[in-house]
């Protein structure tokens, strides 16, 4: 029994968050739209911030743009979406 649940945990569990974190994306581009985004506040490890005067009725905010270079770095992402949403 542990070792099925340390598989899933292993494997689906990245998947399934990554699906979510694609799913809540697309929904929200389709119900809010994309950003407009304006001048660039940083850059980190994963992306660039940008600010953004209003986006989904709310605002001033800022929206960060993020490109994982790799597959693991995207587990992780999606996996850091998944527990804290």
């Amino acid at each position: 029994m542990y070792i099925v649940i340390v598989f899933l945990s292993q494997n689906l569990t990245p998947k399934m968050a990554r699906l979510s974190l694609s799913s809540v994306a697309l929904r929200d581009s389709i119900v809010h739209g994309l950003p407009v985004t304006g001048r660039e506040l940083g850059r980190g490890q994963y992306g660039v911030v940008f600010q953004c005067a209003e986006w989904a009725g709310k605002g001033p905010l800022a929206v960060k743009s993020v490109v994982p270079p790799d597959e693991k770095h995207w587990n992780d992402l999606a996996l850091e979406f998944h527990y804290t949403w």
